[in-house]
C-alpha cells in the first residue's frame, strides 16, 4: 500500500497519463517517422553524392505523412482504442478511490480516530484465522470484502465517503462528467458500446457536464481524444478535491 494520499493520488495521474500516451500513439509514431524522414531526406541532398532529382529523394513521402500527421487522417479509425481508453480511465478511478479508501480507514483505525460507524461486522473463525487474527492492521481490507463496497458509481462512491469518513461530495460538474464515464464504461463492455435504458436513466440527472449533452436510446457511443482529456481532467480534480477533505478534516497526507 502507497505511504500517503497524495502517492496514491500521483500514482493515478501517472495511469492517466500512460491513457493519454495510448489514445495519441499514431502521433508519437507519427512524428517519429517524419523526423527521420526528414533527416534522410536532408542528408541525401547534403550528399555525397549530391542528390537533386525529386524522384531518388524523400520530398513526396514526407510531404504525404506531414499531411496525415497534421489533418489526423487517420484518427477516424481508432475509434475502438478511444473507446478503450474511457474504460481504462474508469478503471483506474475506481482502483485508486479504492486505495484511497483503505489507506485513509487504515490509517484512522490504528489510531483510533474513525468517526462513528453503525455498522455490525460478523466474522467467522477461518476470517480471523485468515488475518493471523490481527484485525487492526487488516480492518479496510475486511470492510471492503464483508460490506461488498465497490466504486463503480457515483452514488455508491459518495454513500461509503459519508458513511464511514463523514465526507460530503458535492455532485458538481467533474461528477456529472464522471458519472457519464462510469455509464460509458459499462456500456462499452456490457451492452457493445450502445445507449441503452440502463445508461440513459445513469445519466439523466448528470448536469451540468462539459461534453456529450444529449443521448437516444440505442445510440452508439463514440468518444474522441480530445473528449478523453475531459475526463481526465474531472477525474484528477475529483481525487485532488477527495484527498484535500481527508487532509482538512483528519490530518492524513
Amino acid at each position: 500500500m502507497s505511504k500517503t494520499l497524495l502517492e496514491i493520488e500521483e500514482r493515478f495521474e501517472n495511469q492517466l497519463k500512460s491513457i493519454e500516451e495510448l489514445a495519441n500513439f499514431d502521433r508519437f509514431i507519427l512524428d517519429f517517422c517524419i523526423n527521420h524522414i526528414q533527416s534522410l531526406n536532408e542528408r541525401l541532398r547534403a550528399g555525397p553524392p549530391e542528390i537533386t532529382n525529386q524522384y531518388y529523394l524523400a520530398e513526396n513521402t514526407l510531404k504525404s505523412i506531414r499531411a496525415i500527421r497534421e489533418n489526423d487522417s487517420l484518427r477516424i479509425n481508432y475509434q475502438s482504442i478511444f473507446n478503450s481508453c474511457l474504460v481504462l480511465q474508469v478503471s483506474y478511478f475506481t482502483s485508486t478511490l479504492n486505495d484511497l479508501f483503505k489507506h485513509a480507514f487504515q490509517f484512522l483505525a490504528e489510531r483510533g480516530l474513525l468517526p462513528e460507524i453503525k455498522d455490525d461486522l460478523k466474522l467467522t473463525f477461518k476470517e480471523l484465522e485468515d488475518v493471523s487474527f490481527n484485525l487492526t492492521s487488516n480492518i479496510a481490507e475486511i470492510i471492503l470484502k464483508k460490506k461488498e463496497i465497490s466504486f463503480q458509481d457515483m452514488q455508491s462512491i459518495c454513500k461509503v465517503y459519508k458513511h464511514y469518513f463523514d465526507i460530503d461530495i458535492e455532485k458538481d460538474t467533474q461528477c456529472n462528467m464522471i458519472i457519464l464515464a462510469q455509464a460509458s464504461r459499462h456500456a462499452i463492455v456490457h451492452s457493445l458500446g450502445k445507449a441503452d435504458e440502463r445508461f440513459l436513466k445513469q445519466i439523466s440527472a448528470a448536469y451540468p457536464r462539459d461534453l456529450k449533452q444529449d443521448f437516444v436510446l440505442d445510440q452508439e457511443i463514440k468518444f474522441s481524444s480530445s473528449e478523453l482529456e475531459f475526463i481526465k481532467f474531472a477525474m484528477l480534480v475529483f481525487v485532488q478535491e477527495l484527498r484535500e477533505k481527508f487532509a482538512i478534516k483528519y490530518s492524513i497526507e
